[in-house]
Order: structure tokens, then C-alpha cells, then sequence
């Protein structure tokens, strides 16, 4: 463009030099810019007039200069005034500095020239940084700005707020248009517009304004005595001369966090509360079960950025993926993060699932505050289809021939360990240990009876008596103690041991369960449970006739 611009003007000039000046020819081209001396933020205009014998067929003057973006005002084809012809353009400055517009008419081998200096700046000099505005027409005008506080912490939240005060709505019915500054050493939000109501109009010093307030959401990222900048109110030129209001600028001090951070901390600043909760209640062992951890209040969300690390010994635990959702709590932005996770459990039971501390820091407190641990109750149970033996069994793999021998010696090793084991636990004359006192569970009708006996009603009671007289059966069948249940039927192959293995842990579901089960589920669960010890005693059909 600045290209095309100065061969324009050489054009001009070498045409001019060829075929005579406008003087030669009686006729004369003139500019005049107004006002020759302006800002980057206004506007000039630019008049050709062109005088002399009056002559038909002259098109539209070009006018051309670097400073300016330039555009030819309606009617395009200019004026007739008694002197000539005159066109008008507009005059956009785009760069700073001394300049010359030039103007150009050309018809056929004729060439008229003309040019007019201007000179653009970015500020006035002696312009008054003004925030108040008046006249006779449409009153006063002024802006302010400031923040809630003063002296903050990093990352704690400041808010900004700008307000323009009016008298009267511009004349031409539009709103003025708004600058921030780019808040060096902040980062910013939009934290809510008020729009002026004429029921909200506000008296100061006997005078009724309308009041436009925008508010800003900060968050300083640096410690130290950071400043805001001006804010800029843009008014049309019928308003005061189309002066700009400007606001003062803001100091804000911000102080660094309290040293040392404890290691649980999490980055965020703010009044958050940390709660973790199950997704699924029961989880199936080598399969996914879903809990997540929620920190939601007041603060910036952006500066939770250290992941919280659940931890468990009965199974596996991935992150997932991480939420965040953006609100407005008590009248100040925050929102919650959201930390999913998925655990695996290992065995068939009640496993255990730990979320540790977490710790942010309170501005209003003025210190850290850190949560207490959480602990969350998954029941695992058998994955659907499997065997309570293949719950826990992980992928087997094929191994090298020249293992095959060694595998074999270590497993006939283990072998005679394992029968040495189980003959010092029956007794060394091979008998099985002695059943429970006390409980109908040494044979497979006693225990359904004591099951049939059992009343429906508390919910939690009936889980817990029906555990007693399952787990109570399936140790003495299997050989073991009543705390080796679980483990006994992931590695038996007995049957019935899947159905005693998915009693029990419907009835460790509803021992931690927030709820019991009703009476229907009460009903039902007893119902497994006898059927699932007749399948473990050799007798399926032994629960229906003690019906």
C-alpha cells in the first residue's frame, strides 16, 4: 500500500511536469484538512475544491497519505458550489507523526494537484486527563474505579469495579463504548454488568445520575505493589467535543502466602470445602468402579492444580478425567473442580478407600486450612460370569519348555507344604477342626433353619445375621477361620462357593450402605442364603424344602 502510494505520487508529479500545472490551464485544486493537529483516537476531515472555468467530465479526486486510512464521503461525485466543484473525505489516523495529505485529479493528460500537512499525536499535549465531562445539552458524565480491597494475598481475588454516572442518555441513543486497561500482573474474568435502571438512579450533590457499573474478577499472579491503569470512556464527538473520560489509576498490595506451605497443599487460594463420594457402591473384582473427589467455593479455580492421590490396599486406583465448572457463590466467582477416579478392586469384600488430606489456603482465616482424611467403603464382588477362584486370578502365560520341569518340581514342592499345612490344622489324625458351639452351622440343614429363623425388620441386623450363619458355614466347610472366609472361596472350587461369596458381600454392602435394605431385599437376601449354602453342602434343593 505505501508502495502504491508513492508511485501515485510520482505519477503525478511527472504528468504535472509533462502537461503544465493547474495554473496553466485557469483552473486550481485545493485542500484543507481539519483540524490540523489531532489525536490517534479522533477523526479529520478533508475538503478538494476545485475552482476555476467550469468544465464538464472531471471525475472524483484521489487524496493519499501514510498516517491515515482515507474514505470518500457521499455524494461521491462532490458539490457544485459557486466557485467550482468540492468533495469531502474522511481522515482515519493509523500512525503517529508529521504527515501530508495529497490530493490528485486527473482527467485525460490533464493533472491537478494539491496537498496540506497534518500532524498526528497520541496524546495532546496539555490535554487534562479527564474523568468528568459537561455541557448544556446533555449534562454531566464522570467515571470512577476502584476495588474492594486494598492489600490482598496472591492468587486471591480482587474486585474491580468500574461505574459511569449520566444525567441524561446520549442523543443518539447508542452506549458509549468501554477500554480496560490490560491489568499487568493480574488475571482477569468478567465478574457480572449492571445495566443503568431508571428506577436506580443515584443523588449526588442534588443531582440524579443514572449509574452503568462492570466489574472485573483479579487474580494477581505476582507478589509486590502492582498498579491498575486507566480505564477509558469512549463519547461520541456531539458529547463534549468527543473527549475520552478517563479513571484514576488503582494500587493494590499483594503479599506472598505464608512459608512454609504444608506438602498436602493444593495450590488454591480461597474458601473451598473438599468432599469425596462413591459413583457406584459395588464394584466388580478386575473391573472399574467410579468415585470422585469435589473441592468447590470462592476463589480461583485455575490454581488447583496438584491432583489429590486416593489411596487403597485392596485394589488399583487411575485418575480420570478432571471438571472444572465456573459459578458465582455468595456473590463472588469460584465454581468446583471435580477429580474423577477409577478403583479395581482385587478381591471379593468390603475394600477400603482412603482420601488424604488436602489443604488451600483461606485469605480470611489468613492461614492454610487442611481437610481430614476420607474414607469410602466399595463392595467388591464376583465379575459376572466368573468363578469366585478366577476373581482373582490374574491373565496366566505360557511358558518356555525348558521351564516347564522347574515349574513343575516348585509346584509339587508347594504341594507338599500346603498338605503339611492343612494336616497341622485338621489334627495330625486328618480330622477336620471343630465346628462352632452354639451354632446350628455343622450341617447344611442346620444352618438353612437358623436362616428361616431370622426376622425381616432392621435392615442392618438382618445383613449382620446372616453373614454370622453364612461365614459360619463356609469356615467350617472349607476349614478355615471365619476371617479367612474371603480368601478361602477366591481359592476353592467347591460348589456353591460363588453364590456364598456374593452373599456375603451383599450383606457388607448393607451393613455400610447410608440405608438398609427393606423388607422385599430382606426377604430375598435370606433366600440366597440358604440356596447358596444347600449348592456349598452338595443338597441345591435342600432350601426349598425347609420351606
Amino acid at each position: 500500500m505505501a508502495w502504491a502510494c508513492r508511485l501515485k505520487l510520482a505519477a503525478a508529479v511527472f504528468v504535472s511536469c509533462l502537461f503544465g500545472t493547474a495554473g496553466a490551464m485557469g483552473q486550481t485544486l485545493e485542500i484543507e484538512v481539519t483540524p490540523t493537529q489531532i489525536t490517534l483516537d479522533d477523526v479529520a476531515t478533508a475538503v478538494v475544491r476545485l475552482t476555476g472555468p467550469g468544465r464538464r467530465g472531471f471525475p472524483q479526486p484521489s487524496v493519499v497519505c501514510l498516517n491515515f486510512a482515507i474514505e470518500p464521503l457521499a455524494p461521491l461525485g462532490g458539490r457544485q458550489t459557486a466557485r467550482g466543484r468540492q468533495w469531502r473525505f474522511l481522515l482515519v489516523p493509523v500512525e503517529a507523526g508529521s504527515a501530508r495529505v495529497d490530493a490528485m485529479l486527473m482527467h485525460g493528460a490533464e493533472a491537478l494537484t494539491a496537498s496540506a500537512d497534518i500532524r498526528v499525536l497520541r496524546v495532546l499535549p496539555g490535554e487534562p486527563r479527564r474523568a468528568t465531562v459537561q455541557d448544556d445539552v446533555t449534562g454531566i458524565r464522570f467515571v470512577t474505579a476502584d476495588v474492594d480491597r486494598q492489600s490482598v494475598y496472591i492468587h486471591e481475588q480482587v474486585t474491580y469495579r468500574f461505574r459511569y454516572y449520566f444525567e441524561t442518555w446520549l442523543p443518539t441513543g447508542d452506549s458509549p463504548q468501554y477500554g480496560f486497561p490490560p491489568f499487568d500482573g493480574f488475571s482477569s474474568k468478567p465478574a457480572g454488568q449492571t445495566p443503568a435502571d431508571e428506577s436506580q438512579r443515584v443523588r449526588i450533590d442534588g443531582r440524579d445520575f443514572f449509574v452503568e457499573e462492570i466489574d472485573m474478577a483479579l487474580y494477581p499472579i505476582v507478589s509486590g505493589d502492582l498498579q491498575i491503569g486507566q480505564t477509558r470512556l469512549v463519547l461520541p464527538r456531539i458529547v463534549g467535543r468527543g473527549r475520552d473520560l478517563l479513571t484514576e489509576t488503582v494500587d493494590v498490595s499483594v503479599v506472598p502466602l505464608p512459608t512454609p506451605a504444608p506438602p498436602e497443599f493444593t495450590g488454591g487460594v480461597g474458601e473451598f470445602a473438599v468432599t469425596a463420594t462413591r459413583s457406584d457402591a459395588r464394584g466388580a473384582v478386575g473391573e472399574g468402579s467410579r468415585f470422585v473427589v469435589h473441592i468447590r467455593g470462592r476463589g480461583d479455580l485455575d490454581t488447583l492444580t496438584k491432583l489429590p492421590s486416593p489411596a487403597s490396599t485392596d485394589g488399583d486406583i487411575y485418575p480420570g478425567p478432571v471438571d472444572t465448572q465456573h459459578d458465582v457463590i455468595d456473590g463472588r466467582p469460584g465454581g468446583a473442580r471435580t477429580f474423577e477416579f477409577v478403583f479395581v478392586p482385587r478381591s471379593v469384600g468390603v475394600a477400603i478407600v482412603v482420601v488424604p488430606s488436602i489443604s488451600t489456603f483461606s485469605p480470611e482465616a489468613r492461614q492454610y486450612v487442611t481437610t481430614e482424611p476420607q474414607r469410602l467403603r466399595i463392595t467388591a464382588v464376583s465379575a459376572p460370569g466368573a468363578s469366585p477362584a478366577s476373581s482373582a486370578r490374574t491373565s496366566h502365560r505360557r511358558l518356555p519348555g525348558p521351564l516347564v520341569g522347574a515349574g513343575a518340581v516348585v509346584l509339587a514342592f508347594a504341594g507338599a507344604i500346603a498338605w503339611r499345612v492343612a494336616r497341622r490344622r485338621r489334627g495330625l489324625g486328618g480330622e477336620r477342626p471343630a465346628r462352632p458351639r452354639g451354632h446350628a452351622a455343622a450341617r447344611p440343614s442346620g444352618t438353612i433353619e437358623a436362616l428361616s429363623a431370622v426376622e425381616t425388620g432392621d435392615g442392618k441386623r438382618v445383613c449382620r445375621d446372616v453373614d454370622r450363619l453364612v461365614r459360619a458355614y463356609a469356615a467350617a466347610t472349607l476349614g478355615v477361620h471365619a476371617t479367612d472366609v474371603p480368601m478361602a472361596l477366591r481359592e476353592a472350587v467347591a460348589p456353591g462357593t460363588q453364590a456364598v461369596a456374593d452373599v456375603l458381600a451383599t450383606c457388607a454392602e448393607g451393613l455400610y450402605a447410608p440405608s438398609s435394605p427393606d423388607a422385599p431385599a430382606q426377604t430375598e437376601l435370606i433366600r440366597r442364603a440358604k440356596d447358596a449354602v444347600g449348592k456349598m453342602g452338595g443338597e441345591p434343593g435342600m432350601a426349598d424344602r425347609a420351606e
